[in-house]
């Protein structure tokens, strides 16, 4: 369990900036992912990709889901 909840850490952490960036275009802030990134990095540096908000409600959502998921996994497999 310790296991899956360092995985999705890790992931989390990967996977936020790129989602950082895709909300900012749905949102009509940049038209393209070239000048988001640039003009995100212009105002906020490497912090504006990694916004609090959003790693942290990523962590409390995916941290949680996958030891669940792995506990559910490991407890099938001893059942079967």
């Amino acid at each position: 369990a310790a296991a899956a909840g360092c995985a999705n850490l890790i992931a989390a952490m990967v996977r936020v900036p790129f989602e950082i960036v895709k909300q900012r275009i749905q949102a009509g802030r940049y038209a393209s992912s070239g000048e988001a990134v640039m003009g995100m990095y212009k105002d906020g540096g490497i912090g504006a990709f990694f916004i609090a908000e959003g790693l942290v409600s990523q962590i409390a959502r995916d941290i949680p889901y996958a030891i669940v998921t792995l506990l559910a996994y490991e407890a099938m497999q001893a059942a079967a």
